[in-house]
């Protein structure tokens, strides 16, 4: 995160979400890029929503891709905007193998959910892969859960309680 960018995140501190969002409203995309890694939720959660408003999906697919969301938070964040739009950026898939191979399970198994709905079965070797390096065996049972769904096309078997009711994913 840039000095200009910590400033702007310092002066947010105490405000409420309505408010931080009104003052970044006027702050340029590549700043809501670098708040998406705040500690703060209601920074980096207002940061987020703006982008979604603008529709910054390609600058947040380069973003992830030349590794400048950095934190375990700001890549949920980021996986969880590209996740809204299902597969009109083929780019995301990127993204989501990425995040597959980071080296903190948790955002490794973010990623699943993306990965089993995006329905793209060559990459049922790359989360095989990545599940043997799991630590606990209730979180390698979900790689191999995510396996099966996408080898059988059925990503509502990985999760039952996610309904693709806007057919993002179709």
């Amino acid at each position: 995160m840039t000095r200009a960018t910590k400033a702007v995140e310092e002066s947010l501190k105490g405000l409420d979400n309505p408010e931080i969002e009104r003052r970044l409203a006027k702050a340029e995309n590549q700043t809501l890029v670098e708040l998406l890694d705040s500690k703060s939720i209601k920074v980096g959660d207002s940061a987020a929503v703006l982008l979604m408003r603008k529709k910054s999906y390609p600058l947040l697919i380069s973003a992830a891709l030349e590794g400048k969301v950095t934190t375990k938070v700001g890549k949920i964040r980021t996986k969880n905007i590209l996740f809204g739009t299902g597969r009109r950026y083929p780019e995301a898939h990127k993204v989501y193998l990425l995040f597959l191979n980071d080296q903190s399970d948790e955002i490794a198994h973010n990623s699943l959910l993306a990965l089993v709905f995006w329905g793209d079965k060559q990459a049922i070797p790359i989360i095989q892969e990545r599940g043997k390096q799991v630590k606990l065996p209730e979180d390698a049972r979900e790689f191999d859960r995510a396996c099966v769904a996408l080898q059988n096309s059925d990503p509502t078997s990985f999760n039952p309680h996610f309904a693709d009711d806007t057919e993002t994913w179709k």
